[in-house]
Order: structure tokens, then C-alpha cells, then sequence
């Protein structure tokens, strides 16, 4: 049906009308198929998209992020009309979906709307100027007019590049710099943190170089997997601030937490952590799925509640191999199906409350996304998780 363009309609009908009763994740997985379509038949501004709700503008946004630079004409303007939207996820997915189309007429909007937002929608916000203009002149609503009132006027008019801007300079001077620490160069931000890692004995193989000065492995020779790991997460828990909150998932043929909830970054705690850490075993089986649905439940009901908040903000994911299931099959181990997984951490994080980094420790990158069997490449898993949840990857090796 997607190769004819008259299924446009139907496909946002079944959104924005047909589609309520379905599971949300349902609904934005139609929505998001709509971006193989061009922008040009989208007439954003008069199917009444309000009229669907929340998740429907939701996944209405990420068409609209998704379709890149040269959109703004076609949706622009409707998704300057979402940052006053009663919806706080609303906003922020708006601001974000502006940032990537590449369009002057969301600079000034999003500056005005400053003002009128905290916590993470006004983050969110300054994000996206950020990218949007390549610019920061700093966290408040008045040194962002002053600048657009004495630098801005050919970004807004359109004779500046536009969204190539990098946030994660802005969000290291908010952090204060290192002092949140970071977890294998990734900065630790968001109330929440929880750390997943891969404790299956691949990792007891030794990575193949030292890394870069200042990295986890640096020193005099070759260090396993499992103390890289180890290490680095030590380093990342006592660089952790008070006013944190974290956990601790870890996998190979059973998923464990440290603790039934997250808690707060105490010295305490932070310590307890990581003798739980040093106490586990290495183990068969890389059991990826009940990991991440185990940190999913531990995100609280705020990932798929937009009524509620989430315990989580940030989710760190390491692992040095494929994903398998939790049993031996009579051919030995048994890979799991790495596209199942992606597709369940699209209904797990359907609202996009969690940000999810990824650690690809000892792995190789690969010029095809497959092997052999068509099953994905681990790297390629992991680069995948990482880009569908908003975070970073890291290869480590």
C-alpha cells in the first residue's frame, strides 16, 4: 500500500480516527510509516490533527522530524503550534522535530516560548536552538533575544546553514561541566540513571588495545571486557552527585537489579552498588530482551503514562555480543532476534522519556547491516538501539 501515494490518506486517518483503540505504540508505528511519503502531501494545516489527542501529536511530530530538512513549508508551522500545547511531551517533541527541519521561521517562536517552560521542556528547548542555530548564548529566555535581537536576523532570514548545531556542548556547561561524571565519555545527565550491563563470559575476553588517554582500559597492557566494565562503572557511580538517582540491571542468562527501585546517589548507596557489582559471576547466554524489559519496569509507569513521571531518564546499555534467549537449544546457544527487540523497546519507550546510550565493547563495525543468516550484527544492534531512543554509541574495543 505504500508504494501508492492515495494511501497517504488513509494511513493518517487511521491515526488521527480509526486508530484509538489500538495500543499506542500501534498507533505511532503508522504514523511513523507515513515518513516514505513526501512532505509536500501532507496538508498539515488542515486535517485537524488536535483532534486526535496527545498520542497522536506525538507521532505526528516524529513524521514530521523525521522527514528532514526542506519540510518546514509543509509542517512548520503546525509544530510551532504544539509548543503551546497543554502537554509538556508535546512541547518537547515539537521543539526537538524543529530543530531537524531545518526551518528559520521556528527560531524566534522558540525563543519566545523560553519564558514559559521549566525542567525538561525548557532543556528541551534550548536543545533545540542550540541545533537549530549553531548558537548559545546561554540558559535564559533574555540572553537568547539579546542575541537574536543583535546576531540573529540572517538565521531567522534564512542566509545561515540551519540545524547543524551540536546540544552537548550546552549540556556540559549545565552540568557544570564533569562534575556528574561520565560513562565511557557519555555525560551523565538526567535525574535518573540506570546502567545495563552484559555480565555473560564473552567478557571475560581481553579488548584488543588500550583505549585513547583518559579512557576506561588506559594503562600498561591488555584488560578483559569484564574489567573495563567494572572499572568504568566504579568511576561513573562515584562521579555521580547527591541529587542523583540510579540503578543497576545486569544480564547474560537471567536479568538482575541491584535494587527494587532507583536510589538516590548517597556515598552509601553508591558503594553498595558497586560491592554487588564486584560480588557477580560471569555466566552463560546474553539475555538482551529481559534486560531491557526489566530497566523498563524500573522507568516506572511515567514511559508509557504521560500523566505520570518516569523514575528514569537516561538508561546506559552495554554489551560485547549478540543477543541470545535465556534457554540452550539443542544446536547449542540460540541467537534472539535483534529486531524483536528493537520493536519491543519501541513499545517500551513509546513516548520517548527515556534516553538509551549504548556501549559496544570489544565489537567490530561491519559495511553490512547483516550476516549471512540476515540476522543484524551486534554493532549494528547496539547503533540502532542508541539512534531509535535519542542517545549516543560508543565503540569501544
Amino acid at each position: 500500500a505504500m508504494q501508492d501515494p492515495s494511501a497517504l490518506d488513509s494511513i493518517l486517518d487511521a491515526v488521527l480516527h480509526k486508530g484509538r483503540a489500538l495500543p499506542l505504540w500501534v498507533r505511532l508505528r503508522l504514523a511513523s510509516r507515513s515518513r516514505e511519503l513526501s512532505s509536500a502531501r501532507i496538508s498539515w494545516g488542515g486535517r485537524g490533527f488536535a483532534r486526535g489527542g496527545p498520542e497522536v501529536a506525538l507521532g505526528l511530530i516524529r513524521v514530521a522530524g523525521s522527514l528532514g530538512p526542506g519540510a518546514g513549508e509543509a509542517c512548520g508551522g503546525w509544530l510551532v503550534e504544539q509548543l503551546s500545547d497543554p502537554n509538556p511531551d508535546v512541547r518537547r517533541e515539537a521543539a526537538a522535530a524543529l530543530a531537524v527541519i531545518a526551518w528559520p521561521g521556528g527560531i524566534r517562536p522558540l525563543v519566545e516560548r523560553l519564558d514559559q517552560e521549566r525542567g525538561r521542556v525548557l532543556d528541551g528547548l534550548l536543545d533545540a536552538l542550540v541545533v537549530l542555530t549553531s548558537q548559545d548564548p546561554g540558559g535564559s529566555a533574555a540572553s537568547w533575544r539579546a542575541w537574536l535581537e543583535a546576531e540573529g536576523a540572517p538565521y531567522v532570514a534564512g542566509e545561515r546553514e540551519l540545524s547543524v548545531g551540536d546540544a552537548r556542548a550546552r549540556r556540559r556547561a549545565s552540568s557544570g561541566g564533569t562534575s556528574a561524571g561520565t560513562y565511557f565519555g557519555i555525560e551523565q545527565r538526567g535525574a535518573g540513571i540506570l546502567y545495563v550491563f552484559d555480565n555473560s563470559l564473552s567478557m571475560q575476553a581481553k579488548l584488543k588495545q588500550p583505549a585513547a588517554a583518559g579512557g576506561p582500559t588506559t594503562g600498561g597492557g591488555p584488560t578483559t571486557r569484564w574489567d573495563a566494565c567494572r572499572r568504568e562503572l566504579r568511576r561513573a557511580l562515584r562521579g555521580l552527585t547527591p541529587d542523583k538517582r540510579f540503578n543497576l540491571v545486569s544480564f547474560a542468562n537471567k536479568a538482575r537489579c541491584f535494587a527494587p527501585a532507583v536510589l538516590p546517589a548517597t556515598d552509601a548507596n553508591v558503594e553498595r552498588a558497586i560491592a554487588w557489582v564486584d560480588g557477580l559471576e560471569l555466566e552463560f547466554q546474553t539475555n538482551v530482551f529481559d534486560a531491557l524489559e526489566l530497566a523498563f519496569q524500573l522507568a516506572g509507569r511515567g514511559v508509557t503514562d504521560r500523566y505520570y513521571e518516569t523514575s528514569v531518564e537516561t538508561m546506559f546499555f552495554l554489551s560485547d555480543g549478540a543477543p541470545t534467549i535465556p534457554k540452550l537449544g539443542a544446536g547449542g546457544i540460540v541467537r534472539d532476534d535483534s529486531e524483536r527487540i528493537l520493536a519491543a523497546v519501541a513499545r517500551w519507550n513509546a513516548l520517548g522519556r527515556v534516553r538509551v546510550h549504548a556501549v559496544a565493547l570489544g565489537l567490530q563495525k561491519r559495511s553490512k547491516d547483516r550476516n549471512k543468516k540476515g540476522q543484524l550484527w551486534p554493532y549494528v544492534f547496539l547503533s540502532k538501539l542508541a539512534a531509535q531512543n535519542g542517545g549516543e554509541l560508543v565503540l569501544q574495543r
